[in-house]
C-alpha cells in the first residue's frame, strides 16, 4: 500500500508562513530604507518589499564667523541637530565654528563625480538645504544652523568661542544633539534641548533656567552670586534622563530645594559641611547652606517624572 507523507499542524504552519513571506516579497518594486543601525533596521523589517541602507555621515566645509563684543551683548545659540559647545577663551570677540554635515544611504555617491573630498552632487545639494546664520538682531547675536525642508539628518555641529568679558544672558535652544556649555560670568543661563546629553557649568550665573527634555542632565554651579533671579534645574513629568547638580565649596549663602517623583534625592555627602538637610520626605529636601535665609539665593532642582534619579553634590 502506498504511504502518504503528513505534516504536524505546527510544522503545517510554520510552512504556510513561509509559503506566505515568499509570496508577500513577489512584488513589483523595492523601497530603499535608509537606517542607522541593526536595531532601526529591526524594527522597520515588517514590510517584505524594503531594502535596508546603512547611513553614511558626508560632511561639508568648515565655516567661522566672528563679531566684536561689547558689555551686556547677549548670545543665542539655536540649533535644529548637531553638538553645540559653548566656553569662554582668551578671545575679545564672539566666535562661530559650524561644522555641517549629512547622513544618507552610503552608496549614494557610488559612481558619481566627486565635488569635494567624497561628496557628490547630491550631498552637496542637501548641505545646500541649510542656512547658517551668525547676525545681529536688536544689538544681540544670534547663531543658528537653520534647515529648510530638508532631510531630518542635516545638521551642523556648533561651537562658540565667548570672551572673557561675556556679561550678557547666554541662550541655548537645542532641539537634538549634546550640549556642553560654559557661561564664564553670564548674566543668566537659559537652556532648553529637545533631545541629547546637557553637560552645563553656569558660572557665576545669578540667573538660571535648565531644562534637558530626554536625556542626562548634569549642571555644575560655579559660583553663587547674589541676587533674587530665577535659578531652576528641572524635568518635567514627559521628560527622561538623570539630573545632577553640583555646588561650589563656598562660605556663601544659599540654599537648594529639591523634589523626585520616584526615589529618594540623592545628596553627596549625605552632611555636607555648613549645610543642613531637612524635609520628612526623601523625596523633598531641602538643603540650607551657611546659615542662608529666604533673602539669600534659592536653587530649585526637580524632576516630575519617577524613572528620573536626582542628585545633589556639595
Amino acid at each position: 500500500m502506498r504511504r502518504l507523507f503528513s505534516l504536524s499542524p505546527a510544522i503545517l504552519g510554520v510552512f504556510l508562513v513561509s509559503l506566505a513571506g515568499c509570496e508577500a516579497r513577489e512584488c513589483d518594486d523595492t523601497k530603499r530604507v535608509e537606517v542607522d543601525s541593526e536595531e532601526e533596521k529591526s524594527e522597520k523589517e515588517d514590510g517584505a518589499c524594503l531594502e535596508f541602507v546603512s547611513r553614511k555621515t558626508w560632511h561639508g566645509d568648515t565655516e567661522q564667523f566672528d563679531g566684536e563684543y561689547t558689555s551686556g551683548k547677549n548670545v543665542k545659540v539655536v540649533s535644529a541637530n548637531g553638538k553645540v559647545v559653548v566656553h569662554v577663551t582668551d578671545r575679545s570677540d564672539v566666535l562661530a565654528t559650524f561644522k555641517p554635515f549629512v547622513a544618507r544611504a552610503h552608496d549614494l555617491c557610488d559612481g558619481e563625480p566627486v565635488t569635494s573630498d567624497d561628496r557628490c552632487a547630491a550631498i552637496d545639494d542637501d548641505l545646500a538645504d541649510q542656512e547658517l546664520i551668525f547676525e545681529e538682531e536688536d544689538g544681540h547675536y544670534l547663531i543658528q544652523n537653520q534647515r529648510h525642508d530638508a532631510d531630518a539628518y542635516l545638521g551642523a555641529d556648533i561651537e562658540v568661542e565667548l570672551p572673557r568679558s561675556f556679561n550678557g544672558r547666554l541662550t541655548v535652544d537645542q532641539n537634538n544633539g549634546s550640549t556642553a556649555v560654559e557661561a564664564g560670568d553670564a548674566a543668566a543661563v537659559i537652556i532648553g534641548s529637545n533631545n541629547g546629553p546637557c553637560d552645563i557649568n553656569t558660572g557665576s550665573a545669578p540667573s538660571m533656567d535648565i531644562r534637558c527634555e530626554n536625556g542626562s542632565t548634569a549642571v555644575t554651579i560655579g559660583a553663587i552670586s547674589p541676587g533674587d533671579g530665577v535659578r531652576q534645574i528641572y524635568k518635567t513629568d514627559e521628560d527622561l534622563g538623570d539630573l545632577a547638580v553640583g555646588f561650589p565649596d563656598t562660605d556663601e549663602p544659599f540654599s537648594v530645594s529639591a523634589l523626585s517623583a520616584g526615589a529618594a534625592v540623592e545628596i553627596n555627602p549625605s552632611s555636607p559641611g555648613g549645610c543642613d538637610v531637612t524635609g520628612s520626605d526623601p523625596r523633598s529636601v531641602t538643603v540650607v547652606c551657611n546659615d542662608a535665609t529666604a533673602e539669600d539665593p534659592i536653587f530649585t532642582v526637580r524632576s516630575d517624572e519617577d524613572l528620573v534619579d536626582v542628585s545633589l553634590f556639595f
